[in-house]
């Protein structure tokens, strides 16, 4: 099944990967110091779902010895498959590829809702389920 327009929920897991924390700080600062202080911050509270996105297809460079450039593939009627502006992603320190999601749509929710995670993409529970369309 593809995941192309369906809806996403946004899961803040328990683990915290540091050093992609610290990055996520370096990018939002211009690349100056973040501390731990900062990075528990923008971390937020763990095991949570906390929004949701809309899938609206997936990008990867393509390149050769004369070009580089990135393809975005996406729904029929979404420019798909089709070539994206590759200079918005050259200079993206958030697009490190080979391939990445094209997301929009996000929806943060009013109250994280605690929920257990599992690696890789998983089913949310019914009844979390309900708790998020709640908040949407």
């Amino acid at each position: 099944m593809s995941l192309i327009g369906h809806r996403l929920a946004i899961h803040a897991g328990k683990q915290i990967d540091g050093e992609g924390i610290v990055r996520a700080m370096e990018i939002l600062r211009g690349n100056k110091v973040a501390y731990s202080h900062d990075a528990q911050a923008l971390c937020g509270e763990p095991g949570v779902i906390v929004g949701t996105v809309v899938v609206r297809g997936w990008v990867t460079w393509m390149s050769n010895a004369e070009e580089h450039r990135i393809v975005f593939y996406g729904a029929m009627g979404e420019c798909a498959p089709s070539i994206v502006t590759a200079s918005q992603f050259q200079t993206s320190e958030w697009f490190t590829g080979p391939y990445g999601w094209a997301l929009s749509d996000a929806q943060p929710l009013c109250e994280p809702i605690p929920c257990k995670g599992c690696q890789r993409l998983w089913n949310v529970p019914g009844n979390i389920e309900e708790e998020i369309r709640g908040q949407l």
